[in-house]
Formats: structure tokens, C-alpha cells, sequence
């Protein structure tokens, strides 16, 4: 496969809008209650953004007629938001919208008075400003959820806007740079989802920043704390709670930036923000077994560990278990559920070369999806699994009969057409290679070249260029030297207009190859002088295989000493 991402048919993690879940609502957000199961348990994000369809384009809620006079208790706002949240949960969005509305009226228009143990007193600046930045965030999560994009994007804005204007010195900075931070996500995710790439990631990359700067707030918390020799362990384990909660915050930005960064095929980046996330999860919940919520970083990270630039698949597979172990409780073992990330962990025993381990796992996955009758792509990626793990094992004829049967899976669902045929394609060619059957091997790669002129167009590219010599190989297996040298010429000049010299090397050693089999001596040496040349252009050292070969060619032709005709390389 040319990239993990379709081998096992891991499903790919949907961007989220937050927060919510149950939104918060008016009331301060309260603190995790321990730093393992419960935080895990948070709820960070409103819900998929599936679960808007059906809800676009209806009208919004109606404003309240009467004006509002005199002093709001904070209780009174608090009851909307509570109940807004709980139909928020309920997916009655517009009634959600409602009570948000209303809240946001008594905000901005009405003096809100907070009780305190010396009677009610008028809500502070800072205090206001944060809880009208939340309360804007519940409703852009709305409206994202309704496909409103418009309305989602004022009142983020908004949200952002209010956040801003809370002073550092206020008890709610640090609430509000929270708030900012959930306001600039989800401004993201709207981005998103409109396929602005760079004004999403622009605004996930400030959201961090927010993140960043809520943990540095609370380590001054608690180094001022640690200083005070009437602390009490409560406001101790207060504090550490809200740090572990900021870095779950933190930790859930990262992944969502880790999965914008993967979209846009900047896979090193990913992974190091992936891998942070992680690192965060961990210092909160140590065992990832009780990390409840960490399923999808773990996803995440072991996908980009097996991404085909990155190649740490030993690095993956602990990350692969864990999730199968979860699935495996959830759905039982021999279920269609665990077959998906069974097919990741058999093929990254295959590329770890325990061949052994991924055949039984894929035979496993094949009982499983039999009796299941369903899930072409899981029994596809099971039969291509197998045959990988017999040719590993020098088993072609196997791993030929299991390429076939997903090849065959895989036109049940896919045109005979369309690109995803072309890896089968090409794992059959080769093992009919292997067992010298030529002719089979030719007509799998022309299909191949076949596929990548009709969606790539017959521009030049180093990988058109690399299944003609392939084609090459194969007609001169099946002793056709007039077409296998006609192949590794088109290879040859593709490879030239790169200025790939190394593959150039090798082409002209190919087809000095085939000439002197030919019996045609001096047209062989010229392509084998050629090839030296490349070789010398390329740098490549005498040890190459090719430059070895090419020089004992030439020594022998000039009937001269193998020494000398290193020589003559290098000069």
C-alpha cells in the first residue's frame, strides 16, 4: 500500500465543534473531580458535525417582547443556560437557541447581581465579559450544527471579542482566555468545514497559543500557592485539578490541529503535535486504560506513525492494541467491529517482517467478515494482508490466490477503472513474476500504467517512469527483448528529463543487459559506458550493485582489470 491511511480501513476522526456536549453553561466551570477516569470523562466537543443534517435552514428564534428592567439574580441566566444545554443534548437546537438568546439579553441589557455571603452585589467587568463570551460560544456551536456558517462566525467573533477585553488582573482572565480559546476553534472547525485550509489552521495555531497560556496562568497559581503557609490541601488539589484540566484542553487542540496539519498531507508536523497530545494525555492518565476519552489521539498517532514517510510502525503497534483491547470489550472479539484495527496490527506485523503474525491475524479477520457477510473493505484489506505476509514468506502462490480474491472483493465496490486497483495490481504482477508466469505479470502492470495515465494524466513523472522499467523486466522474463527494451528506453528518457542520474544508471544497465544477451556487444557497451557515466554524475560509490555489474561488464569488454575500470569511474 502506498500509505497506511488505507490499509485496515482505520475510519479518519471528524473535526468536532466545542464545547458543549452538555455546552457549559453560566455557572463557573467547575474542575474535574480526579485526574484520571473523570477527566477523561469530560465532554469537549458539541457532538460530529453529522449531526447537523436535517437541521439547516430554519428561522431563528424570536426575540422576547418585553424589554428587561431592574436587577437580574445570576440564577435567573443560569436556569437558561442549564436548560439550553440540556435541549442542546437532546438535539432541539432551535429551542437551545432560544434560551441562549434570552441569557445573552439579560448579559448585555439587565444589572446581574451575584449573591454573596453578604447579600447580592452587582457582577464585576471581568466576570460579565467572560460570561457573555461563553454564552456566544453555546451559540456559534448552534448554528455550526445547523449549517449556519454566517451567524456561527459573528457571534465567535464575538465571543472572541469579549474575551479580549477581560483584564489580566481579573479573577476571570484565565476563564476567558479558556473561552477564547474554545471561540477560535470553533471558528476554526467553520473554516473547515468551508475547505479554507490556512484561515483554519491560523486559527487552531492562536487557539493553542490560548491553551498555552492558561497552564502558565495556573503554574503561577501554584507557585504563589506553594508560598502561603495557610494553603489548605483543598485549594492544593483545586488548583492541580484545574491545571490537569487545562492540559486535557490543551492536549484536545493539539489533536485537532495534529488532524488539520494531516489533511494537508504535513505529516512530520502532525506528529509532533500528535505526539504532545499524547504526552499531555498521559501526564493526566497515566494508564491509558483509563484514558476514556483518548481513543481517537491513539487513532490518530498510530496512523501517522504508519504513515508510509514515517515508517515507526514499532512505535504504533502498543497504540493499536490498546485499541482493539477497547473494541474488543465493547463489540466481543469475533465481531465485525475489531476487524479494522486487527487489519492495521496485521499489516504492521507485515512491516516488521513478522510474517507469521500477520497471516494468522488476517485469517482471523477473514472468518470474521465471512460470517459477517459484509465489510468489502475490511475483507479486501484481510486478503491483501495475507498475501503481503506470503510473500514475505516466499509463499507466491498463496499470496497470489489472496490478491485475487480481494482484487475481486474490491470490484465489487470500486469501478474496474478507478485508481485503488492500481496496488493490487501491482503486489499480483509482481508474485506472478515470481512464479515466472510473465504473461500475467505484463498484462497487470500494463493495467497499472493504464490507470495512471487515465488519473494522472501522461505528464512525466519519476513513478510512470519506474512501472515502464517494471514492464520492461517483465517482457524480458517472458524473452520479448525488442518491448522490454522499448520500456526501459521510455523509463530511461523520463528519468533523464528529472535528472535523475542513479535511475538513469540503472536503466542503461538494464538495457545494456538485454542487448548483450542479444548478442549485441558494442550496443551494449555504449549503454554500459552510459550507465558509468551516471554513476559517476550520481556519485554512487563501486559497491552499488549496479555500478559493480556495469564495471565487470566493461572490464570484460576491454579485457582489463576491474581496477582499472574503477579507475576509470572515478576519474
Amino acid at each position: 500500500m502506498p500509505t497506511a491511511n488505507r490499509k485496515g480501513g482505520e475510519t479518519r476522526d471528524v473535526f468536532t465543534s466545542r464545547k458543549g456536549g452538555l455546552l457549559r453553561g453560566f455557572s463557573r466551570k467547575q474542575p474535574i473531580q480526579s485526574a484520571s477516569i473523570a477527566a477523561a470523562h469530560r465532554v469537549d466537543a458539541a457532538s460530529p458535525r453529522e449531526g447537523s443534517l436535517g437541521h439547516e435552514g430554519r428561522d431563528p428564534p424570536t426575540p422576547p417582547s418585553q424589554p428587561l428592567t431592574g436587577n437580574v439574580p445570576e440564577r435567573d441566566v443560569s436556569l437558561f443556560l442549564d436548560k439550553g444545554n440540556e435541549l442542546f443534548a437532546q438535539g432541539n437546537f432551535d429551542e437551545a437557541l432560544r434560551l441562549y438568546y434570552e441569557a445573552l439579553l439579560r448579559l448585555n441589557k439587565s444589572n446581574i447581581t451575584v449573591e454573596t455571603d453578604r447579600g447580592p452585589k452587582p457582577m464585576t467587568r471581568g466576570e460579565r465579559k467572560f460570561r457573555t463570551a461563553r454564552c456566544l460560544v453555546n451559540i456559534g456551536v448552534v448554528h455550526i450544527r445547523q449549517g449556519n456558517s454566517v451567524d456561527a462566525h459573528s457571534a465567535l467573533e464575538l465571543s472572541s471579542s469579549q474575551s479580549k477585553l477581560v483584564d489580566r488582573e481579573s479573577d476571570f482572565y484565565r476563564n476567558a482566555c479558556e473561552v477564547l480559546a474554545d471561540s477560535l476553534e470553533n471558528r476554526g472547525l467553520v473554516y473547515f468545514k468551508e475547505h479554507e485550509w490556512e484561515e483554519s489552521q491560523e486559527l487552531y495555531a492562536e487557539a493553542l497559543k490560548a491553551r498555552r497560556l492558561c497552564i502558565t496562568l495556573i503554574d503561577q497559581k501554584q507557585k504563589k500557592l506553594s508560598r502561603k503557609i495557610s494553603r489548605s490541601k483543598e485549594q492544593t488539589r483545586k488548583c492541580q485539578e484545574e491545571k490537569e484540566s487545562c492540559q486535557l484542553d490543551l492536549a484536545n487542540t493539539l489533536y485537532y490541529m495534529a488532524l488539520l496539519l494531516e489533511k494537508g498531507e504535513n505529516i512530520d508536523e502532525a506528529l509532533t503535535y500528535c505526539e504532545e497530545a499524547v504526552s499531555l494525555r498521559k501526564t493526566v492518565i497515566p494508564e491509558p486504560s483509563n484514558d476514556a476519552s483518548g481513543a481517537n489521539v491513539f487513532a490518530l498517532i498510530g496512523r501517522l506513525y504508519c504513515h508510509e514517510s514515517v515508517c515507526r510502525y514499532s512505535d504504533a503497534l502498543p497504540f493499536y492494541h490498546e485499541i482493539h483491547s477497547r473494541k474488543c470489550e465493547r463489540f466481543g472479539r469475533d465481531t465485525l467491529g475489531v476487524v479494522p484495527t486487527m487489519n492495521m496490527i496485521a499489516f504492521i506485523h507485515n512491516k516488521n517482517g513478522n510474517y507469521g503474525k500477520a497471516i494468522a491475524i488476517s485469517d482471523h479477520c477473514l472468518r470474521i467478515v465471512t460470517n459477517g457477510r459484509g465489510l468489502n473493505k475490511e475483507t479486501c484489506a484481510a486478503y491483501t494482508n495475507k498475501g503481503d505476509g506470503c510473500v514475505g514468506m516466499e509463499d507466491f502462490e498463496t499470496a497470489i490466490l489472496s490478491y485475487e480474491a480481494g482484487l475481486e472483493i474490491q470490484l465489487k465496490y470500486v469501478a474496474q477503472d478507478d485508481f485503488a486497483n492500481v496496488p493490487l495490481l501491482q503486489k499480483l504482477g509482481n508474485c506472478y513474476s515470481d512464479v515466472m508466469d510473465y504473461e500475467k505479470a505484463i498484462k497487470a502492470q500494463e493495467r497499472v500504467i493504464e490507470l495512471k495515465l487515465r488519473h494522472r494524466g501522461t505528464e512525466p513523472s519519476q513513478d510512470l517512469a519506474a512501472s515502464y522499467s517494471i514492464l520492461g523486466d517483465y517482457h524480458n522474463g517472458h524473452k520479448e527483448p525488442t518491448a522490454a527494451i522499448k520500456c526501459h528506453t521510455r523509463a530511461l528518457r523520463i528519468y533523464k528529463h528529472f535528472g535523475a542520474k542513479d535511475y538513469a544508471a540503472k536503466e542503461h544497465n538494464r538495457i545494456a543487459g538485454i542487448l548483450k544477451s542479444n548478442g549485441q556487444s558494442s550496443q551494449a557497451m555504449e549503454h554500459y559506458v552510459a550507465s558509468l557515466y551516471c554513476s559517476r554524475e550520481a556519485r554512487l560509490p563501486s559497491t552499488d550493485p549496479i555500478v559493480a555489474d556495469t564495471i565487470r561488464n566493461v572490464a570484460a569488454y576491454d579485457n582489463q582489470g576491474v581496477e582499472e575500470a574503477v579507475y576509470k569511474l572515478t576519474e
